[in-house]
């Protein structure tokens, strides 16, 4: 997909027929984000496909959203949004562990709302599946079946939000998402005692593994 960055103008709404670059020519808008939108375009050329993201290039506006993030720096959500997100979160979990996959990396940096104005705002998305696995098996004779797990696994994770079998190098499975859910949900309201932590101090790693994993 070819980016291209315009002038100050509103990219959001380009018509039908519209040249681009002397090569591209409109012919639909597939979506649109904060600072551009994506078409489907044609080569005018070639005729062949494709799909353009056209960006403004307004730096007041890009001003507006570096002072509103650094704004936001350091607090701490209230327990009500606490509370949404986490039942977001635990849905969108859910929907993605009924598809047979565990994700294996949830963080904040991988999770996102949908679109401003939309009913998707109100949503949490999770994305970036590149260490996502398959604990099903399926297959055409029969229903699906558990994934027989491995004595051991490599590390795939983030230190700082994974389980403390991620840790050991175990299996992971659909608990271990929601062990990262719990840390991150923790970390609205506050710190993680181990946020800074390489996990090369004895302390940090016994800090996590105290934690009880089983309902008195």
């Amino acid at each position: 997909m070819d980016n291209i960055v315009l002038p100050p103008h509103d990219p959001k709404n380009l018509q039908k027929g519209t040249i681009i670059s002397k090569q591209w020519r409109i012919k639909r808008k597939i979506g649109e984000g904060g600072f551009g939108a994506v078409y489907k375009v044609v080569n005018v050329e070639t005729e062949t496909s494709a799909a353009l993201k056209i960006e403004t290039h307004n730096k007041r506006e890009v001003l507006k959203l570096e002072a509103k993030v650094k704004r936001l720096f350091g607090r701490t959500c209230s327990v009500s949004a606490q509370v949404r997100i986490g039942i977001n979160t635990l849905y969108a979990i859910k929907q993605l562990h009924d598809s047979g996959f565990v994700h294996r990396d949830l963080k904040p940096a991988n999770m996102a709302v949908g679109p401003v104005g939309t009913p998707e705002f109100r949503f949490i998305h999770i994305f970036d599946f590149g260490l996502a696995r398959q604990y099903v098996v399926t297959s055409d004779s029969g229903p699906p079946k558990l994934r027989k797990p491995r004595p051991r696994a490599h590390f795939r994770g983030t230190l700082r939000y994974c389980s403390i079998n991620c840790h050991e190098r175990g299996e992971q499975g659909r608990d271990d998402d929601l062990w990262c859910l719990l840390y991150l949900l923790v970390e609205l309201r506050g710190a993680l005692p181990w946020t800074k932590s390489s996990f090369s101090d004895p302390y940090d790693w016994e800090l996590k593994a105290s934690i009880p994993t089983e309902s008195a």
